[in-house]
């Protein structure tokens, strides 16, 4: 992001950088790639982000209590919002 990023996660294997922006979603990196693998559509400011012990989910916490969001990483879906 060219204004800088709020948060950044790795996954466990350091294959993946997850980066929030603010107010521009979450990008996701290849890092061995050198590349964007896919942009994450956020619905608040993002507070934290973690992806599962195997990589495969990523968790959005919001600014707003209590919200985060799931995200299946490599086919760029949304599995939930829990509020």
């Amino acid at each position: 992001f060219p204004e800088g990023g709020s948060h950044a996660t790795f996954s466990p294997d350091g294959k993946l950088l997850a980066l929030a922006g603010r107010n521009n979603g979450v990008k996701v990196w290849d890092i061995a790639l050198h590349r964007e693998i896919g942009m994450l559509p956020t619905t608040d400011t993002v507070m934290g982000l973690a992806f599962s012990p195997d990589g495969r989910d990523l968790v959005v916490s919001y600014f707003n209590p209590g919200q985060v969001q799931v995200w299946d990483v490599a086919h760029l879906l949304e599995l939930g919002v829990q509020d």
